[in-house]
């Protein structure tokens, strides 16, 4: 199985805090992983940094191969890393229109005005907002803004989709209804895919695998049910959460 993205290494400082010791973390193409952490642990640092938006000071950070950061050096341009981002607050565009968001973010890839047109409708057709295209995010809803922000992450076919809490602030249902279009999204792109999330039923429902920062360090990286049965004492806060989760589910 090749690899979607390999990080060696890597330190992170912000100001003089040291905010990521020595991380290391290796996802197989197609592979959805789940990151998790308590606030302040480092989670939104380290995508930040794997997207190309942070420094690092020490370490190396690849992706499909090739070494796009080393040393706190940048060797690749973010917008040329084939990866897209989700923010927790989506970062719409509030002059653009629905289809003016993909038109906008397919504007790097050479094509011509007939074939983008085509693209960034039929991106808008897989996320359910088709009939929404000359919409603006305040006529939107929440979970259509929602969509749109997915939309407009996967147009430009990335390898690696980073998702930073996108869902935190939905209810129940549409939290549900989005987790399960982002798994349907997934299967069919084949990209891989890194969720920041608090929540264990976020963790559980998206990825299979589950990597967990405690202080800047990874202090768990295995399957999600697995962190259950983890006797780590900076985990029990999780472990509980989880194993609630999974009683509910298998009641």
């Amino acid at each position: 199985m090749t690899t979607s993205l390999a990080i060696t290494g890597l330190r992170v400082e912000l100001g003089r805090h040291m905010v990521l010791h020595d991380i290391g973390l290796t996802i197989a193409d197609g592979e959805r992983v789940a990151l998790m952490g308590a606030s302040g642990s480092g989670k939104t640092t380290l995508v930040r940094t794997i997207a190309g938006l942070q420094l690092a000071i020490a370490g190396t950070v690849a992706l499909g191969g090739r070494k796009v950061s080393e040393g706190g050096r940048s060797l690749v341009a973010p917008s040329r890393r084939r990866i897209s981002l989700v923010f927790q607050d989506l970062a719409l565009w509030p002059h653009m229109t629905a289809v003016q968001h993909l038109l906008f973010v397919l504007g790097g890839q050479s094509l011509s005005r007939r074939k983008a047109d085509e693209l960034a409708l039929a991106a808008l057709d897989d996320v359910g907002l088709g009939d929404r295209a000359g919409s603006r995010p305040a006529e939107l809803s929440g979970g259509e803004r929602q969509r749109l922000a997915l939309a407009r992450a996967l147009a430009p076919r990335p390898e690696l989709l980073l998702l930073d809490e996108p869902f935190a602030s939905l209810d129940l249902p549409l939290k549900l209804e989005m987790t399960k279009l982002l798994r349907q999204r997934q299967q069919a792109g084949g990209f891989s895919m890194l969720h920041v999330t608090h929540d264990p039923l976020d963790a559980l429902r998206t990825a299979p695998r589950v990597v967990l920062l405690e202080d800047g360090a990874v202090v768990f990286d295995g399957r999600t049910r697995e962190l259950v049965n983890e006797e780590t004492p900076a985990l029990a806060p999780i472990r509980a959460a989880l194993r609630e989760v999974l009683e509910v589910l298998t009641d």
